[in-house]
């Protein structure tokens, strides 16, 4: 599957590469998946250059990490990506998206997936069962809407070892903004 993680713009106090969504790249790259990410806060892209970017790479899903501050960016992003690109499948992570789930999949019905706590396999997982189309429904921390109501699956188990999966995955990403 072709996958874009986003880091969303919003108001940074420093910038920093975006680790979580590096390792999660890794596990995914190192799983037969092409894995690109946007970090809007080294990359400045207007939408037509982004959905330019989306269509050029094929992209089947999009995973956005979330912290409080940019929550309602990264909202309004997904809203744009949807309008957009209905087809397309979209995941929250993150640490708003661990501590408010609800709130994301109520107030912005453009989010298909919420993943809550480390989000690694858990998008791993995610991804394995849409590309294989299995149900989703027990998926350890995993929030969506089913049938207009919240499936919100508490977490289980956290954090295994991602290290042998993350080596070198600094390519991946442009870190000179250009």
């Amino acid at each position: 599957m072709n996958i874009l993680l986003i880091n969303p713009p919003g108001t940074v106090s420093f910038v920093s590469p975006p680790l979580g969504l590096l390792c999660i790249a890794g596990l995914l790259n190192a799983n037969n998946h092409n894995v690109h990410i946007v970090d809007y806060n080294i990359e400045e892209l207007d939408y037509p250059k982004f959905f330019n970017f989306i269509r050029e790479k094929e992209i089947n899903a999009v995973g956005i990490s979330i912290v409080t501050p940019n929550v309602y960016t990264s909202m309004e992003l997904s809203v744009a990506i949807r309008k957009k690109i209905p087809e397309i499948i979209i995941i929250a992570g993150g640490p708003h998206a661990t501590l408010m789930p609800e709130q994301l999949l109520t107030e912005c019905t453009a989010i298909n997936y919420v993943i809550q706590g480390e989000g690694e396999f858990r998008m791993l997982d995610l991804i394995t069962s849409i590309e294989n189309r299995k149900p989703v429904d027990e998926m350890d921390g995993l929030a969506f809407m089913k049938d207009n109501n919240i499936t919100n699956n508490s977490l289980m188990e956290d954090m295994k070892n991602i290290t042998s999966n993350s080596s070198n995955i600094y390519k991946i990403i442009n870190i000179n903004g250009n």
